[in-house]
């Protein structure tokens, strides 16, 4: 249920988009490659102890490579591995707009997961979309400081990640 569920919610957002494609100018084009790179350290919301422990922090490498010419969108690809033991990975697609009005400091989106490790060692396609907020804290160097926060993850329900963007 959980499945037919997330398909009927990317399916709606897939055809939400193609109402408001038809209402900008034609002189324009829709969609440009425009590449991206991000490194980033997180970690998951949980009791105390747990928070910052090793298993529950990540690192992740977020490339964006399409940018939409609809609300300041892109999309892009990005790995995440467990610091824990073993090693556990997950490769998401990103998506993510500004939000208006924010000059540029406030973003949303959503994550589809695309891959993740499976338990002998290989990877398995596995289902989970995660909602994403996040902000640009300053301008550091050539890149930009930003703060995720990732909601209802299937293995971890609430988490955040410091991230470094390379303009």
């Amino acid at each position: 249920m959980k499945k037919v569920l997330m398909a009927a919610v990317v399916a709606l957002a897939f055809l939400t988009g193609s109402a408001f494609a038809q209402d900008i100018d034609n002189d324009k084009s829709l969609f440009a490659l425009d590449v991206s790179a991000a490194a980033a350290w997180g970690s998951s919301f949980a009791e105390e102890d747990d928070t910052l422990s090793q298993d529950a922090q990540f690192g992740a490498a977020h490339v964006d490579v399409l940018a939409v010419d609809l609300f300041d969108s892109t999309s892009g690809v990005g790995l995440e591995v467990a610091f824990g033991g073993d090693l556990e990975y997950t490769v998401w697609s990103l998506n993510r707009a500004v939000v208006p009005g924010t000059g540029n400091r406030v973003y949303a989106g959503s994550d589809l997961k695309l891959i993740q490790s499976a338990e002998d060692g290989g990877a398995e396609g596995d289902f989970d979309l995660r909602l994403v907020t996040g902000y640009h804290l300053a301008e550091v160097g050539p890149g930009q400081l930003s703060v995720e926060l990732y909601f209802i993850e299937e293995n971890r329900p609430v988490s955040f990640a410091l991230k470094y963007g390379f303009n």
